[in-house]
This record gives C-alpha cells, structure tokens and sequence, in this order.
C-alpha cells in the first residue's frame, strides 16, 4: 500500500509521464528529427495522459497506478515511428517507471512491468547486434529491478516503523495497555460521536502499602498481573488503558455488560490485594472532563465506604 495517498500518486503519475514525453518531443530538436508528425504525435500523448488521469485519479485501489509506467513505455514504442534516435536518447526513462513502481506497489511487481519493458527496449534498439543487444538488455533489466524492489522493500520497512511508532505512542510500557493519552482521543471521539457506553475507573486498593511492604519490583508485577486480569475478563472490542499510577480505565460498549465485568475485576484482583471501581454511563453531549470527574467522583465514593466495592452512578 502506498505511502502517500492514490490520487496525489496518480498526480505524480500524470506530471512524471507529461515530463517525459516532453524531453522526448525536445529530444527530436537535437536529432533532427522534428516534424509535424512528431508534433502531433506529442499532443495526442499528453491528450491521452490528461484523459487517462481524469478516469483514473478517483479510483481508491492501487492498481491503476501502473497507467503511469506503462505509459511510459508506450510512449517509446509509438515515438520509434515518429523519430526513433530521439526514443532511444530517451530509453533511460524507461528506469523511472520501474521506480514508480516500487514506491506505489508491492513487492515483487518488476514482474509484472518487465515482460513489456523489454519488448519496448528490443524495438528501440533493434538496429543494435544481437550480442550488444543482450549485453544493454542484461544490464538495464538489472537496474531496472533494483529500482523497483528497493523502493519497495524500503516502503514496506517505513511503514512498519510508523505503526510501531503509533503503538508505541499509544502503549502503556510497563502494562501494555492503552495508555493516558490514547485513552483521552478514543473517548472524546466515543462521546463526541457513539452511542452511550460506560466506564470503569479503577483503583487498586492500599498500593502505596504494597509498594512499601514488598518493594516497587513487586508493585510494578502487580500491576502487569492486575493488567491482565482486566484485558481477559473485558469484552473485545472494549478498550482498558492505564489511566495512571494504580489507576485504570475500561470503556465498555454494552453498558448493560458494565457492572458485570466490573465486578469480575474486583473479584480476580491478583496477589490477595483488592480494588474499587467507579461506573458511570455517559450523558448526551457530555465532554470528557465533565464525564471523567463524574467517574472520579464514583470512585472516590467507593473508596470513601471502605473499598473494595462498586459504585454505580447515575
């Protein structure tokens, strides 16, 4: 999948063919070999490119991306009647399709282009010995797969790195949930937009005390093993994250389901420790930090009447 949007590859697609058929129609002043035909061939290419772009830009697949290249490669077949030593002068734009290629497709697409890439390069030099023939044909069909592959195993490793980028940026690192910030995003976007869903707010209880009778290694494993009771008793498609510190949050879609899995949570609380939880179902038009004081408030509650216990609020 391509890194930048379709239709601004397919804007580069159409700028990079013009491009090229310019220098080829320039090339015919240097060789002699300009003409009306060679004039008209130009404006009926650039016809066809523009004519071409205004089918192709909206389309959302990848695929029609290859227009560009093959473009290319018909242009320098058609320019071999026209004026044949300017098509040769411009053969090596025939490396830049391949480069097109690799950054808009996946990998292993030279394939795909260079079965016709070779015919035209045996038409635009086939006043050439065959033995030199092969020789240029060997060499350019070398070049022309690194120019496709490279790009594209390159594309491929970017686009792992920006979405383990984005995990990173999103992940608690000690627990592996959501952490802080992501959690803000999902939610405004959930009260902003979704239906009504509830929300646990969870405390473990006397942690500090934990942390000071076993020491902060022990802590940080209880949080890791609190952490995974929370994602296995949470429905999926539900979001927990790390709401900070001994604290954590699960947005749950089936309000229905909240007290539910809230209560699973305080019931599996690992290492003999407990928690409180605070429950609140959002309000129409709620913003997030009138509704996340409303959860606080809940827990707040449940912690003020001994721990260990639910509170549900309206």
């Amino acid at each position: 999948m391509p890194v930048v949007s379709v239709p601004v590859w397919h804007a580069v697609g159409l700028a990079g063919s013009i491009a090229a058929a310019t220098v080829g129609q320039l090339a015919t002043f240097s060789t002699g070999e300009f003409s009306r035909s060679s004039a008209l061939f130009y404006v009926l290419i650039v016809a066809a490119l523009v004519v071409l772009w205004l089918v192709a830009r909206r389309r959302p697949s990848r695929w029609p991306l290859f227009l560009w290249p093959f473009t290319i490669l018909a242009g320098l077949a058609g320019a071999t009647t026209v004026a044949p030593v300017a098509a040769q002068l411009c053969a090596s734009t025939i490396v830049l399709g391949f480069l097109y290629v690799g950054l808009t497709q996946p990998r292993g697409s030279t394939l795909i282009l260079l079965a016709p890439a070779v015919a035209t390069y045996s038409l635009l030099y086939s006043s050439l010995p065959h033995g030199q023939m092969l020789v240029k044909m060997a060499i350019s069909a070398l070049v022309w797969a690194a120019s496709t592959e490279l790009p594209a195993w390159l594309t491929v490793k970017l686009r792992f790195a920006r979405a383990e980028l984005a995990r990173l940026a999103a992940t608690d690192s000690l627990t592996g949930l959501a952490n802080r910030r992501y959690w803000d995003e999902q939610l405004s976007r959930q009260l902003e937009s979704g239906p009504p869903a509830a929300v646990l707010l969870v405390d473990l209880d006397h942690f500090k005390r934990f942390n000071d009778e076993r020491g902060h290694l022990a802590g940080d494993e209880m949080l890791v093993a609190f952490a995974e009771v929370i994602q296995r008793v949470t429905p999926s498609g539900d979001l927990c994250a790390r709401w900070g510190g001994e604290e954590f949050a699960i947005l749950v879609h089936q309000t229905s389901q909240a007290e539910q899995v809230a209560e699973r949570i305080r019931r599996e609380v690992p290492h003999g420790q407990t928690c409180s939880i605070g429950v609140v179902r959002n309000r129409a038009g709620e913003e997030l930090g009138a509704f996340m004081h409303r959860v606080d408030l809940a827990l707040y509650e449940a912690k003020a009447h001994g721990r260990d216990r639910i509170v549900v609020a309206a």
